[in-house]
C-alpha cells in the first residue's frame, strides 16, 4: 500500500509540473504593453549638464553650504528642471535641490538652486547636476 501513496504522489507531483509549464509557456506568449520607466515620460536629459561657472551659497558661522549659483553654456527652455545633488567624499549625497524654469534661462544668465539639508562646507567635496528640458 505503501507504494501506491508514492506512485500517486509522484503522478500528482507530474500533473501539477506539466499544468505550471502550460500556464508559464502561455504567459509568455501575452503581448503586455510597455511599462515607462521610472519616472516615465520623454525629454532631453543632459548629466553631466553643461554649465558654464558655478558658486557656493554659503551662510553662518560654521560655514554651511545651503545651494549653489550657476550659468550654463547654451540656452534653456521654459519647464526644464535642473537637480542639484552635494557629495562627500564617498560619493554618498548630503544635500539636494531642484529647480523648474519658468522661463527661458539665457546662456550665462545665473540659475540659483537652494540644497537641502544646510551641509558644512568642509563636507561638501562635488556637485552633480542633472538638466531636464521639456
Amino acid at each position: 500500500m505503501k507504494m501506491n501513496a508514492k506512485r500517486k504522489v509522484a503522478v500528482a507531483a507530474l500533473v501539477y509540473i506539466a499544468i505550471f509549464i502550460a500556464v508559464y509557456a502561455l504567459a509568455a506568449q501575452m503581448i503586455l504593453p510597455p511599462i515607462p520607466s521610472l519616472g516615465g515620460g520623454e525629454g532631453e536629459v543632459t548629466a553631466p549638464a553643461d554649465i558654464e561657472s558655478y558658486a557656493w551659497i554659503l551662510e553662518g558661522t560654521p560655514v554651511k553650504v545651503t545651494g549653489a549659483c550657476m550659468t550654463f553654456f547654451g540656452d534653456l527652455p521654459c519647464g526644464t528642471r535642473i537637480y542639484l545633488a552635494l557629495l562627500d567624499d564617498a560619493d554618498v549625497v548630503v544635500a539636494s535641490g531642484s529647480k523648474v524654469l519658468t522661463s527661458d534661462l539665457r546662456e550665462s544668465e545665473v540659475l540659483t538652486i537652494t540644497t537641502s539639508p544646510s551641509v558644512d562646507a568642509a563636507t561638501v567635496y562635488k556637485i552633480t547636476v542633472t538638466v531636464v528640458c521639456p
